[in-house]
């Protein structure tokens, strides 16, 4: 049985950790710690840990990085949309860990490699779109 919303937010969105100003993304507090709610509800109710959702996150955050350096329309539309996946699992991991209990340090580990290989592969991946077309290759010097 899956759980109530108000039973989730109490556990997996305290308000010492809503509360804080600076370990959130600011989308977090807008809007999707809202969404993530809905996305933990149900995820509870799967096999899925933690730690495999933080993984999916990299995976599509890196997805959205690489789709990134599309020059089209439709290509910045699903860099878009994959930066929102990509910020609603981050949400949702933390969540489903503190709803099962499975919070640690390697959590938290794989959770701030994510955050700094995939917001690096994102400005990197803008950097050669913004070169893109330029023989010079600059870009991929450094």
């Amino acid at each position: 049985m899956r759980p109530s919303l108000t039973e989730l937010r109490a556990v997996a969105q305290p308000p010492s950790l809503t509360g804080r100003t600076s370990a959130e993304h600011w989308a977090g507090k807008l809007y999707m710690r809202r969404l993530s709610l809905h996305a933990t509800r149900f995820l509870v109710g799967t096999p899925v840990s933690a730690n495999t959702l933080t993984g999916l996150m990299i995976l599509v955050g890196l997805a959205a990085a690489a789709v990134a350096t599309v020059p089209t329309l439709w290509a910045a539309l699903l860099t878009v949309i994959g930066i929102q996946a990509y910020l609603l699992l981050d949400c949702s991991d933390g969540e489903v860990a503190r709803w099962r209990g499975t919070t640690g340090p390697v959590g938290v580990y794989l959770d701030r490699l994510g955050h700094y290989v995939v917001e690096a592969a994102l400005i990197a991946a803008i950097g050669l779109r913004a070169d893109a077309g330029h023989p010079a290759g600059w870009t991929l010097l450094g």
